[in-house]
């Protein structure tokens, strides 16, 4: 799988992704189908995991319509 550059969508999708969202993957799926991604995040060169607020937290977002 390529590395993809942020690039916010600028309307609303039919799925409900809202402006500002990126969009991964449009199209059909099966039932059985499975999509697998890889999710890169990188910190700050100075970001100590030890230090005082050692952690931190990742919320994605999935959305999709019904036919």
């Amino acid at each position: 799988m390529e590395p993809k550059n942020y690039i916010p969508i600028t309307s609303m999708t039919e799925a409900g992704s809202p402006v500002g969202s990126m969009v991964m993957y449009s199209g059909t799926m099966t039932t059985t189908q499975t999509t697998n991604y890889i999710l890169k995040m990188w910190v700050d060169y100075d970001y100590d995991p030890n230090g005082p607020g050692g952690s931190f937290t990742v919320f994605v977002n999935v959305y999709g319509r019904g036919l």
